[in-house]
């Protein structure tokens, strides 16, 4: 009995697929709790507790820029800060 080429190709097909799909492994979304879980400060018998996460951002679109903070503290309370030359405009 004689297997045609095509279903070949589908089995092999087939089988990489499921071959790749036991190889990967799913991404964690990346969020405050395991931030703080990673941290260093954060782990037993260190000294200092991570309180919240702030982050620097350079907004661009065209030839303006603007400069913003973003922080977000450990009960989860946020806060988006816009600035122009140094001068807070918008929050």
């Amino acid at each position: 009995m004689k297997i045609s080429p095509t279903v070949w190709r589908s089995g092999l097909l087939a089988l990489g697929l499921v071959v790749l799909g036991a190889c990967t492994r799913t991404v964690l979304p990346v969020d405050l709790q395991l931030i703080v879980a990673r941290a260093p400060a954060a782990q037993p018998g260190q000294p200092a507790a991570v309180e919240g996460v702030e982050i620097d951002l350079a907004l661009r679109e065209g030839r303006s820029t603007l400069d913003a903070v973003y922080s977000v503290s450990r009960d989860g309370h946020m806060h988006l800060g816009f600035y122009k030359d140094v001068r807070h405009f918008y929050s």
